[in-house]
Parts: C-alpha cells; sequence; structure tokens
C-alpha cells in the first residue's frame, strides 16, 4: 500500500482525497494545508506547513499548489525519495520547470495531473486516430473558455500566466497528443478585457512537422462555459462536445464521429466523470509496477510548456 500525503485541500486537493479515499491502493497519511482544519479526516495526520508536513513517514505525495509553489514543493519531495504527482502547469515556465530533471531518478515517479486525457470522449477520440481508420489527421480546432478568472490565476508573478496557462493547457496538451512533436507556430494573445497583467484570450495557430494544423482559442471572455475539439481527418471528423467537470458548468460530454464514405454518423454520450480515478489509478500502477509514466512525464510536461512558451512569443 502506498503512504501519501496531499499538499494543498483546494478543489484539486479535495477532489484527489475523494479519489484516493476508497482506492486500495492507496493510504490516505497527511494532509497539509494552511487552513488544514477545514477537513476532517480521521486517523489523519494534518499540518499547516509543508517542511513538517513533508517529514511524514510517506511514500507519495499530491501536490495540489498555485503555479509559484509547484515546482519548488516538488524538487523537495523528489529530494526525499518520495513519488510525486503534481497538478498541472508543471511551473510558471520551461525554464523554471527545467532543474527539476537533476532529480529525477529511476526509481521514483513524477507524473504532472493533466486529467483531461483521461476524459472518456478524449480517450474514445485517441482510440480512432491511433485505429487510423478514418485516415491521418489534416487538421484540428479547438475552444475551451469560461467567464471570469480572479485570486491568484490573474496575478503574472504568482501564476507565470493567464487563461491559457491555466485551462488552455488542457486543450492544448489534446491537441498535441495527436500532432507531431516540433511547431511552428503565430498567435494573438490579449489581456484588453479583464486588463490583468495576465492574458485573457489567446488564438494560436501551430502547424507541425506533417503540415498537420492546429487552431486553439482558450479565453477568459466566453459567457457561456464552451468546450469542443474538432479533428478533420481524411476519411471524416471527429467531433468532442462539453467536458465532465466539477462545476458540470461544461456539460454535457460527447464525442460525434463522421465518416465519409458512407456519410453517416455515430455519437456517445459520458455521465459519469473517471478522468481523475483513472489517472491516480495509472499513477499507483506505475509505482507498484515500477513501470514509466506514459502520460505526464516530465519529459512531455517540459515540450507542452515549450510550446505554451511559443504561443506567448509569437504574437
Amino acid at each position: 500500500m502506498i503512504k501519501v500525503g496531499i499538499v494543498g485541500l483546494g478543489v484539486a486537493g479535495q477532489k484527489r482525497l475523494e479519489c484516493l479515499s476508497p482506492n486500495p491502493d492507496y493510504q490516505v497519511t497527511a494532509l497539509c494545508d494552511l487552513d488544514y482544519e477545514k477537513t476532517n479526516c480521521p486517523n489523519v495526520k494534518r499540518y499547516g506547513h509543508y517542511h513538517e508536513f513533508i517529514k511524514e513517514n510517506l511514500d507519495a505525495v499530491f501536490i495540489c499548489l498555485p503555479n509559484d509553489l509547484a515546482r519548488d514543493y516538488t524538487q523537495i519531495a523528489l529530494e526525499r525519495n518520495l513519488h510525486v504527482f503534481c497538478e498541472k502547469p508543471p511551473a510558471r515556465s520551461a525554464n523554471e520547470l527545467l532543474p527539476i530533471k537533476n532529480y529525477l531518478k529511476e526509481d521514483l515517479k513524477l507524473k504532472y495531473g493533466f486529467n483531461h486525457l483521461y476524459h472518456d470522449s478524449v480517450e474514445k477520440a485517441a482510440e480512432i486516430i491511433t485505429s487510423n481508420r478514418l485516415g491521418k489527421i489534416i487538421n484540428l480546432k479547438g475552444t475551451y473558455g469560461k467567464s471570469f478568472m480572479n485570486d491568484w490565476r490573474s496575478q503574472k508573478e504568482r501564476s507565470g500566466g493567464g487563461i491559457l496557462l491555466d485551462q488552455g493547457i488542457h486543450l492544448l496538451g489534446i491537441m498535441k497528443e495527436f500532432m507531431g512533436a516540433h511547431f511552428e507556430v503565430k498567435s494573438f494573445v490579449s489581456n484588453s478585457y479583464w486588463n490583468y497583467d495576465v492574458e485573457d484570450n489567446v488564438y494560436a495557430l501551430f502547424r507541425d512537422e506533417e503540415n498537420k494544423v492546429g487552431f486553439l482559442h482558450s479565453s477568459a471572455t466566453m459567457w457561456e462555459h464552451t468546450f469542443n475539439l474538432e479533428i478533420n481527418l481524411e476519411n471524416g471528423k471527429v467531433i468532442l462536445e462539453g467536458i465532465l467537470s466539477n462545476s458540470m458548468s461544461y456539460a454535457p460530454e460527447k464525442i460525434k464521429i463522421y465518416y465519409r464514405e458512407d456519410n453517416t454518423t455515430e455519437e456517445f454520450s459520458y455521465e459519469k466523470d473517471q478522468s481523475w480515478k483513472k489517472e491516480i489509478e495509472e499513477f499507483s500502477m506505475c509505482i507498484i509496477q515500477n513501470k514509466k509514466i506514459e502520460k505526464g512525464n516530465f519529459q512531455d510536461s517540459l515540450s507542452l510548456m515549450k510550446l505554451v512558451e511559443k504561443i506567448y512569443g509569437a504574437h
């Protein structure tokens, strides 16, 4: 059984606790938050400071903190030979993240939380694309938007970036899964509505080495919460509409598949978000069976952060 602690008991930390508690692979041993008394867990030690928490007898740590703390707290845990699961983004910038590679060890697992990759509709799209039954991808067009940003997310010193780094990175990560490794990028980045020192809209156009083109719109001025991704392929297309979340404001989640050859369609709908559960199940399997982290590993996360920075720098 993996003795695990959680640092940060906001929305993500509470969600991780909810999924970890019933999982037989994990024993939740310690919690850490400045307001640690807000969660009542019998037989679980609670701490108000990370440097006391990290001295606990743990095997793994879940880090669910603001962006300015993620890298340093990950480093401290790795130095103590603990497996680490850290929520996205892994740092405020690629350069800030890069030194983590010096603390990676073959027997330690480091995984970053990009739970959107584990949504049923996204996994269904990946299965279709991998099977090649609709041919190769021609282009992708995605939108992920909400109506506001607040708290530390709107402060560049703490967040490192705005809506793209906060929310759009999920969609960008999905699109990157379906494209190549190297990109030519053009973009418009704006903060003209909310007037924070981080962006409230990003419009990005990127092309990989195989000439696949992606367009992404990440927005904090979309008054109706929106998630969609259209993937055009040689012999049809796949459309993801909506995604299940804690607020359910992006629901329902469904995927439509169009077959060019006979002009038919299929549609699948999903009513339960299994992504958080599947993500931590994969993490425990990698620890117990000593397998490599496939999704959300350090190298993929660093590559994604570099793409984010390309988008920021290309406007």
